[in-house]
């Protein structure tokens, strides 16, 4: 014979043949209920028709265990899950009826069973309901999910009788709502001037629970956030392609950069219709740059001014900035070996502001720069009287002698410190005057302080144009007799 019964979950025998016309049978009934139990003729003889069993009644067991059904799901006791279906998807911010039984071993209702329990979710946004209390061994709870993706609710007995171990759902899907925000998973990187961020923003379209939503595809705008940046500099100009069209939800950026310096600066992200959203603060800091002086190599004038130009040897202006750059030589006196040293502004052709701030400004000196001439210095004390050495020159002059092996030459003279006395001074280029001694002959020659041709010179007085002692006398003016100390420069040029 073999053993059948209504409960389908029930553990039956094997089939067995009857001894003397009987036979004992072990059936494990696991469905709280009234099943039977029935036995039919399988083979030997005689065949004979099959018999079932008054119905049994089956009570649930010691609850041991919490039970939690989501909708979509169907109670199964004495099944190996105790259930049967799937829970039904969700929407974020949509509320979901958890059915939570205190069950037995084989998933029964244990009807006297009222442990207070506590509802938990794996989705850390989710809105729970209050603790209670189970009535004949089963209660409903309503529990808002917010967090798209597999979420699970859990029920934990915290007080009453009987204990029973915790029971959690099967996972529920939660898909995101609609779209209503913005926000950014990628902030800018700390950047350098007119540089492109190395890190560029990312914004994402997202439901009203933070959710992405993927099917999204609105346009989107950054542009620097009012009142940024909070320190350090002046509003700065966001550059590059402000404006993109959302990929599955996700705007990307490229290129973008601030043409500024400062520290917090801001992004904010907007689209038509849906909640802005700001980025995390970010600094930009001055662009990096290296300025070289140009050479020069020029004959002597009396100033230090130098017609080379500069150049940005190290780095790159940003789009729109230009640079007003000069360059000096060291002193005014000819040599080689004279050191070039640049300087300069940087300013922002777009707004005519200066820009100088945005960059930090290396300047590169050279040492290779020349001016031709022949440099004779005057003692730094003159006594009213006397002359320099070797010279012997009426009051009030003063005078230096050189040779000059060639002719075309000219000579300036000028005055690099006052020559003071008391509160008497000397001082300008038009307080001097030369004149020529070759030839033991006086001859002024203007205008005062020279350039002075010396071969004109040398003709008044009828000396020839090679191999001749020039004198210059510096004659000063009318002055109390003593010592007047400053420093006469004379300087040569020509071929």
């Amino acid at each position: 014979v073999a053993i059948t019964s209504s409960d389908a979950n029930a553990t039956l025998p094997a089939n067995a043949a009857l001894v003397l016309g009987t036979g004992m049978f072990t059936v494990v009934l696991k469905t709280a209920g009234a099943p039977t139990i029935s036995v039919g003729y399988v083979s030997g003889s005689p065949s004979v028709s099959a018999g079932t069993s008054a119905p049994v009644t089956v009570g649930a067991g010691t609850a041991t265990q919490l039970q939690v059904l989501l909708p979509g799901e169907t109670a199964a006791p004495g099944t190996a899950t105790g259930k049967t279906g799937t829970p039904t998807g969700v929407t974020a911010g949509a509320n979901v009826t958890a059915t939570v039984n205190a069950v037995d071993a084989w998933w029964n209702v244990a009807t006297g069973a009222t442990p207070t329990v506590a509802i938990t979710s794996s989705d850390a946004n989710a809105t729970l309901p209050a603790n209670a209390a189970l009535a004949v061994g089963t209660g409903t709870f309503t529990v808002t999910l917010r967090t798209a993706g597999a979420q699970a609710i859990t029920a934990t007995r915290v007080s009453g009788t009987p204990v029973v171990s915790a029971g959690t759902s099967a996972p529920v899907t939660v898909g995101p709502g609609g779209a209503a925000a913005l926000a950014f998973t990628t902030s800018p990187g700390s950047g350098i001037h007119g540089t492109p961020f190395v890190t560029q923003p990312v914004v994402r379209v997202v439901d009203a629970f933070g959710n992405a939503v993927p099917g999204s595809a609105v346009s989107v705008t950054v542009a620097r956030h009012a009142g940024t940046p909070s320190a350090g500099g002046i509003p700065g100009t966001l550059l590059g392609a402000v404006s993109v069209t959302a990929s599955q939800g996700i705007a990307t950026f490229a290129g973008l950069a601030i043409k500024g310096v400062g520290q917090g600066y801001r992004l904010d992200a907007a689209s038509p219709g849906l909640t802005g959203a700001t980025s995390a603060a970010f600094d930009v800091t001055p662009r990096p740059i290296t300025v070289t002086a140009g050479a020069d190599s020029r004959e002597y004038d009396g100033t230090t001014a130098s017609s080379g130009l500069p150049e940005v040897s190290v780095g790159t202006l940003a789009t729109g900035d230009m640079g007003a750059w000069t360059q000096a030589f060291d002193t005014a006196l000819p040599g080689t070996g004279k050191t070039l040293t640049p300087a300069g502004t940087v300013t922002d052709s777009a707004t005519g502001l200066g820009d100088t701030a945005s960059y930090a400004i290396t300047f590169v000196s050279r040492t290779d720069g020349s001016i031709t001439g022949t440099v004779v210095y005057a003692p730094a004390t003159v006594n009213i009287g006397e002359s320099f050495p070797g010279q012997v020159v009426t009051s009030g002059d003063a005078s230096i002698q050189w040779l000059s092996t060639e002719a075309g030459r000219t000579v300036t003279a000028a005055m690099t410190t006052p020559l003071s006395a008391g509160t008497q001074a000397v001082i300008g280029s038009s307080d001097v005057s030369v004149l020529t001694l070759s030839n033991g002959a006086y001859a002024t020659v203007p205008p005062p302080g020279g350039p002075w041709d010396l071969a004109l010179i040398t003709a008044t007085v009828g000396d020839t144009r090679a191999s001749q002692v020039f004198r210059i006398r510096v004659r000063l003016p009318s002055v109390a007799a003593g010592t007047y100390s400053g420093t006469m420069l004379f300087a040569i040029t020509g071929p």
